[in-house]
């Protein structure tokens, strides 16, 4: 088979490929479309090591040796006009005629041969050489074809996924108990599946050196779906009695809490925060009158406020 037969039958093999394409998104979809992208790359890097190994073939013919010959003089008869009768070879009239080959002659004939040879085989290592050299880089544009498709992806993915993030929180304090409401929202660009949450309320100096717990998620927690630049309102309350000194670093509340959901690309994501009302500045005392509550705001804590980096859905927040 010729290196032109077999340029064109994976030239129309490459044409001839069409992917399967359906109208619904379904998982694996990418990985799918990314290897067929990798194959099509891969073939079309094998053609173009395949002609530059039959050029550099054509361009180097092997040349046979030419054989050398011991031209023998050819004695012409001579010819006696007067005399129409031949005389006989080796008769002391007509001898025999031996001609000696000098030896340079021959030498020079083996060494003529010897270098067309030689020659013969330097083209055939520069033509290796070459069709090397062009299989490897090729095989490098796939890698690196192949890195710049998953840098693209993992960019995307971060740029479209979503994140679920405190946007605001108050706090009602009353006579006798503290309620807390947290707005957490979906600030990405597609939904956050499987949203669950969990909140908790504690009152304590600042800094505190307690360990701040969040109530467990079972299986059976509530879960729920997000949109984009949706929110949902996370709520918690804490029975306490009646005191002047709540938003002092005496009596600082913390509002801590977790979210728990699933992005669009199957990764599980999870956000934690930790809101405070008081801490290190004094605040105006809270008194609660006529049985009114009271609401504040809260502002962020300086620790315990993170969130996952492109977590796997195989994670132990999971």
């Amino acid at each position: 088979m010729s290196v032109q037969t077999l340029l064109d039958k994976i030239v129309a093999v490459v044409l001839a490929y069409k992917p399967n394409r359906k109208p619904k998104r379904k998982k694996g979809t990418d990985k799918k479309r990314i290897a067929s992208m990798v194959v099509l790359v891969c073939l079309l890097s094998l053609a173009q090591s395949v002609v530059a190994i039959g050029l550099m073939n054509q361009e180097a013919p092997s040349q046979p040796p030419q054989k050398s010959t011991t031209r023998q003089e050819k004695k012409k008869p001579i010819e006696n006009h007067q005399n129409t009768n031949t005389t006989e070879r080796g008769s002391d009239e007509s001898p025999f005629v031996i001609k000696i080959v000098q030896p340079e002659q021959a030498q020079k004939e083996t060494t003529n041969a010897e270098s067309r040879t030689q020659h013969d085989g330097k083209n055939w290592m520069l033509s290796d050489k070459i069709a090397v050299a062009a299989t490897i880089f090729a095989a490098l544009q796939v890698i690196a074809l192949i890195i710049t498709i998953g840098v693209q992806r993992r960019y995307g993915q971060r740029q479209l996924r979503a994140y679920m993030c405190v946007s605001k929180g108050h706090l009602s304090i009353g006579n006798t108990q503290i309620i807390a409401d947290i707005c957490i929202r979906n600030s990405g660009q597609t939904p956050a599946y499987d949203v669950k949450q969990t909140i908790g309320l504690l009152v304590d100096e600042y800094p505190t050196k307690k360990t701040l717990v969040v109530p467990k998620m079972g299986a059976n927690h509530p879960k729920t779906i997000i949109g984009p630049h949706d929110y949902l309102t996370a709520f918690g309350k804490l029975d306490m009695e009646p005191s002047d000194e709540v938003g002092t670093p005496q009596a600082t509340v913390y509002v801590f809490g977790e979210v728990h959901y699933l992005d669009a690309f199957g990764k599980r994501q999870w956000t934690k925060y930790r809101h405070i009302f008081g801490g290190p500045e004094t605040l105006p005392p809270v008194i609660s009158s006529g049985g009114e509550a009271v609401k504040v705001f809260l502002r962020p804590d300086t620790e315990g406020n993170e969130a996952s980096q492109q977590k796997r859905a195989k994670s132990s927040h999971s």
